[in-house]
């Protein structure tokens, strides 16, 4: 059974007994090449070994499951390791319809709603929200990148989105069980 990551809050200055940026960097790193070999799509078609690489191989835990905000008859899968939050959407979403993950930089906690930015191709952060104006379902939460056109955003988005192929198995998520 994998336990819950260990999260502490990481600022500037202070003493810190959680990891550092560096480490939660090189960390989205390793995820990032080691799922998409620098493609900026993921490599492999079956949820069971994402899933399995995820928590073998990069040390990850499997935190929840839901179905908010994707597609119907998908899910959304969280994995925290640090404060890096790897989120698989099974289905995608509405403004993104095919199956991705993300890899985001988190304030500490293992949800989205702790999200402050995503890792890009590259492996670096990219600014995604900021405390301000409440959007949607998130109250306290702004796109930082509003301000940007549709097609800056896209490029932002394709970015920070690693498509999974075509053909992409998810037949294990309904019995994918967080915390084992």
């Amino acid at each position: 059974m994998c336990a819950k990551p260990q999260l502490t809050v990481i600022e500037g200055g202070g003493e810190s007994s959680g990891p550092t940026r560096a480490e939660c960097d090189a960390a989205a790193r390793q995820v990032i090449e080691g799922l998409t070999g620098g493609s900026g799509n993921v490599d492999s078609t079956s949820l069971e070994d994402v899933h399995r690489r995820l928590i073998r191989d990069y040390g990850f835990a499997f935190t929840d499951k839901n179905s908010f905000g994707v597609l119907p008859g998908g899910y959304q899968l969280f994995y925290g390791k640090y404060h890096v939050l790897v989120r698989i959407k099974t289905v995608g979403t509405q403004k993104r319809p095919r199956p991705h993950l993300t890899v985001s930089l988190t304030l500490g906690g293992p949800g989205w709603e702790q999200e402050r930015a995503k890792y890009n191709s590259r492996g670096r952060p990219s600014p995604a929200l900021l405390s301000k104006d409440p959007i949607g379902k998130m109250p306290g939460l702004a796109r930082l990148n509003s301000d940007l056109t549709d097609a800056q955003q896209d490029r932002w988005a394709n970015d920070c989105h690693f498509d999974f192929p075509e053909g992409f198995d998810d037949s294990a998520a309904p019995f994918l069980t967080p915390g084992s």
